[in-house]
């Protein structure tokens, strides 16, 4: 071994692999899924996260439900959502949901707005938009009384 080495001699070249190295990232699981990957890991003498990997890699394709099995028996059953497309909050203006009803087909009678009204307000307008709420009522009340005499009289 020299004592020095000339660095203006060495052929650096580009690490063909750093492409392929994995990234430190930040990820919140619950105690109970970092309990089980670190028994599995204790099990077998692979790292635990990189049992979470290789099962992230491997068994979640896409978005669903997977049942998480050992020995060919389900341990827990997990969901996966890499998209969040349904978390997705999609809002739309008032002035829009009453033609965007009415275009597909519905009677809209009204459209509230609940940064105007306070909660009781809002069940009080729309029991007084709808004239047919006393008569659901009426029959909710006469079915729940048929109920009780039949359980009531049922020998």
């Amino acid at each position: 071994m020299r004592d020095e080495y000339d660095v203006e001699k060495l052929n650096p070249r580009k690490n063909q692999y750093a492409e392929k190295l994995k990234q430190q990232i930040t990820i919140n699981l619950n105690r109970e899924t970092v309990d089980y990957f670190k028994a599995l890991s204790a099990q077998n003498g692979i790292p635990y996260q990189t049992l979470i990997n290789l099962y992230l890699n491997d068994d979640l394709p896409a978005a669903g439900f997977y049942d998480l099995l050992v020995n060919d028996t389900v341990n827990r059953v997990t969901a996966w959502n890499e998209s969040r497309v349904e978390s997705k909050m999609d809002f739309v203006e008032r002035d829009d949901i009453a033609p965007a009803f009415e275009k597909a087909g519905f009677e809209v009678a009204a459209v509230l707005d609940t940064n105007e009204f306070a909660t009781a307000d809002l069940v009080s307008a729309m029991a007084h938009q709808s004239s047919h709420w006393k008569l659901f009522a009426l029959i909710a009340l006469l079915a729940l009384l048929g109920e009780i005499a039949v359980l009531r009289f049922w020998k």
